[in-house]
């Protein structure tokens, strides 16, 4: 989540927090309402799931532990001050004490716009009245296709899917007339108890539903349209249909792939890519070779990137170190590594690992934030790297020597199961315990390993483990029982540059690799293998995957050659959200907004005010950042609150976070609804009429020069209050255009520090130069420069 805008209470003490507890880093937003209820999001280290918050002292609600390091709670009521921001991941394994969040006396509204977040299986559960609007809204929106309806006139009814069936249904739509293409339509109905999911028909005829009239589909996983509409298309005869239903549209895996732009060198070995903050991809050519290429999946283009500091091959691999940039192991049977910064575009010699790399060569992250690099190359060596201090240090030997195919399988209990490949002993494992940072003995696998082999994490949470090795075995592996047992056979041959991507059907595509373009589906409900598309190239040693922000699949082919192929696996869902229209009885004036998300790739919040119901229809939506401000005029004390999200599947985390190869491949969810709750702020005593808040007394502020300046990363920016205020720290670009709002709302008197990291509004890096930041209290402004470097 780049971006992200925290202020941060300098008053207090902090107490050191255990080796491997959770670390707080930051807290948005840095204030709220004495009466609780301001959603919070939390960054940092070491969070666990189960994780519990208090705030204050006081215990959290709706805690969320999402990937990436972050929390998302709703605070409970306290008194007024500053507080402590604790996460707890048992009883006595906590973070540290800070100062990072202030009670205030400012009111609030806060609306959950969905009661449940996320059920076993699926992101969403049964759809219920949660006291916002009735609105479901899509857009373009046609039968089958996603497209513009054609011209004309439109009657809707909806139904609603219960146990028994599909037993209730509404009164017929009044007639809603559209003009073509482009069009919004949108439907509102109470929220029928119990409800598993609703069903939207639509005729041009009133009163008659002739086929096809079955249009579109809301279940617990989502909105689909129907594209095989039934025979009679006549919906059920019943009552009528409440509530908030987020509307989430998404599209069937593809069937077939087409070609992808070719890389500047050739790939082979252990290619691999690396995911920049631009959304840019470094390919790793791993040809025996320094070289590497720069995708760009918006323009699709490819153009050469930086070389490595030595030659990578065989067991090459990737992993990113917490400051953003990448450690590279060129494997190749030496013990050379580069250091990637991929905001720089730069390539530096890292640290030697403590034993030669070479095939089967794989990195697992521990809790304490530094990494065991499995050397691999036919040993049972190790090192361990930490990517702060960027040393290494040996570690502890393998249970058997390590070669190709090998991987690892992180287990629900923190340990990894390390699957040596073709090592010596066939199937052979160990379990490594990274707190006691020792190895054991781990099940035997019932199929040999070699090129080729991987994992893919099941919705169950076990592992089917693809053999390779010029075989169809695969293995299912149960990280909770630690046991094995016989998979389905893929339906042909698996070797070199196998690898697997998990479709939004839930199914997985396998490639088979060894030189061939087959494919196998593999269905992890009914654990069935069937025939998948056929590549128009053909995949071998150095073939794998990365994920494009459009939800599509780049797969770079390998086999030695400049070859990639892309794929739709589906994983393209776009959806949309508007509250009521809110106005609360005591309203003088409308402050802040924040909202608690879940992660995704586009979230797109706007707000619009007026001074009245009536006028906030024709009022204009403008786009508001987390935690900033509402902006209001004097006298629109109606609000209304709308998003919009766009997001492909989530990426994975730990060791394999902005990584891409095809060593394992983890069981990933999209959840809906993005937008989980949003808290509006309010001033409920009259102001100063005309001029906003009342101004503080001159010399009440101060603000400090940002550290580092010139920045490239991030720069620390300091201010103060002697009084407590209404104020924001906004960036300005020379322009006189506003890139960022760091900080808004009322703050008590103290010392505040918060990080710009050269992100704007919509989380987008900003491009090098020279930035105002401003601080604002009534009429006393303060501004300084900052300068951002490529």
């Amino acid at each position: 989540m780049a971006g992200l805008m925290v202020c941060a209470l300098i008053a207090g003490w902090t107490a050191t927090p255990a080796a491997g507890a959770p670390t707080v880093a930051s807290v948005a937003p840095a204030s709220g309402n004495i009466a609780g209820g301001t959603p919070l999001t939390i960054r940092g280290s070491g969070f666990l799931p189960g994780a519990s918050v208090k705030v204050g002292n006081v215990s959290c609600t709706q805690v969320k532990v999402l990937p990436d390091s972050i929390v998302l709670c709703v605070t409970g009521p306290r008194a007024a001050g500053p507080v402590s921001v604790t996460v707890f991941n048992s009883a006595s394994d906590s973070s540290a004490t800070n100062s990072l969040f202030t009670y205030g006396s400012r009111k609030e509204l806060t609306k959950t716009t969905k009661a449940d977040f996320e059920a076993p299986g699926c992101a969403m559960t049964n759809v219920v009245s949660t006291g916002l609007d009735s609105t479901l809204r899509w857009l373009d929106w046609s039968p089958t296709t996603g497209g513009g309806m054609g011209a004309g006139t439109y009657y809707y009814v909806v139904t609603a899917l219960t146990a028994a069936g599909e037993t209730q249904r509404s009164v017929e739509s009044p007639p809603t007339t559209v003009a073509g293409a482009k069009n919004a339509v949108r439907l509102a109905w109470t929220a029928v108890s119990g409800a598993l999911g609703y069903r939207i028909y639509r005729t041009t005829s009133s009163g008659t539903y002739a086929s096809p009239s079955l249009v579109a589909a809301l279940d617990s996983c989502g909105y689909t349209d129907i594209a095989g509409s039934p025979s009679t298309g006549a919906p059920p005869a019943s009552s009528t249909a409440s509530g908030d239903a987020y509307l989430a549209r998404g599209q069937a895996p593809g069937s077939s792939f087409s070609a992808g732009p070719n890389t500047t060198g050739n790939v082979g070995a252990e290619g691999c890519s690396l995911q920049r903050p631009d959304g840019k991809f470094l390919i790793i050519h791993a040809n025996a070779t320094v070289t590497t290429s720069i995708y760009d999946p918006v323009a699709n283009t490819m153009s050469a990137g930086p070389n490595l500091t030595g030659n990578a091959q065989e067991g090459a691999q990737a992993l990113k170190r917490p400051d953003g940039r990448f450690l590279v192991v060129h494997g190749n049977a030496t013990t050379g590594t580069s250091i990637y910064d991929p905001v720089a575009g730069t390539m530096s010699a890292g640290p030697t690992t403590t034993g030669a790399g070479d095939k089967g060569g794989l990195s697992l992250k521990r809790p304490d934030g530094k990494f065991l690099i499995v050397h691999a190359n036919g040993t049972t060596t190790t090192s361990i790297y930490d990517p702060v201090a960027n040393t290494m240090v040996a570690g502890p030997t393998t249970a058997s020597s390590v070669g190709d195919g090998a991987f690892g399988i992180p287990r629900p209990d923190g340990t990894f199961l390390i699957v040596h490949g073709s090592g010596g002993v066939s199937g052979a494992t160990s379990v490594y315990d990274p707190v006691a940072n020792t190895m054991s003995v781990g099940p035997t696998v019932p199929y040999a390993l070699a090129k080729g082999a991987h994992a893919l994490q099941r919705p169950d949470g076990r592992w089917l483990i693809v053999c390779g090795k010029n075989s169809t075995n695969t293995a299912l592996y149960d990280p909770v029982a630690n046991t094995m047992a016989s998979g389905p056979a893929t339906t042909a041959i698996v070797n070199g540059g196998a690898l697997s991507i998990q479709r939004a059907d839930g199914t997985f595509l396998i490639v088979h690799g060894k030189s061939t373009t087959a494919s196998s589906i593999y269905d992890p409900v009914a654990n069935t293998m069937s025939a998948g598309p056929t590549l128009p190239n053909a995949v071998d040693k150095g073939g794998h995957v990365l994920q494009r922000p459009d939800g599509r699949y780049l797969v770079v082919n390998g086999a030695s050659g400049n070859k990639t192929t892309l794929y739709d696996a589906g994983w393209t869902r776009t959806g949309s959200y508007i509250s009521e229209k809110l106005r609360p009885g005591d309203i003088q004036r409308w402050n802040t907004c924040s909202w608690v998300r879940d992660l995704d790739d586009t979230l797109i919040v706007r707000i619009r005010t007026a001074a009245s119901s009536a006028g906030l229809d024709a009022a204009a939506w403008r786009t508001v950042a987390n935690g900033g401000e509402i902006a209001a005029t004097d006298g629109e004390t109606w609000l209304q609150v709308g998003a919009d999200f766009a997001r492909c599947i989530p990426k994975a985390s730990g060791a394999l976070e902005d990584v891409y190869g095809n060593w394992r491949f983890e069981f990933r969810r999209w959840p809906t609804p993005d937008l989980l709750s949003f808290t509006a702020s309010y001033t409920d005593t009259a102001l100063v009429t005309g001029v906003g808040p009342a101004s503080p007394p001159a010399g009440s502020l101060s603000l400090a020069q940002g550290a580092p300046n010139p920045f490239r990363t991030s720069t620390l920016i300091r201010f103060g209050v002697t009084v407590s205020t209404d104020l924001t720290l906004e960036v300005f670009s020379v322009t006189g255009q506003k890139v960022a709002t760091l900080a808004g709302g009322w703050h008590a008197a103290g010392s505040y520090a918060l990080r710009w990291d050269g992100h704007d509004l919509r989380d987008r890096r900003t491009p090098p130069g020279v930035y105002l930041y401003l601080l604002r209290a009534g009429d006393v402004r303060l501004a300084r420069k900052l300068v951002l470097i490529q």
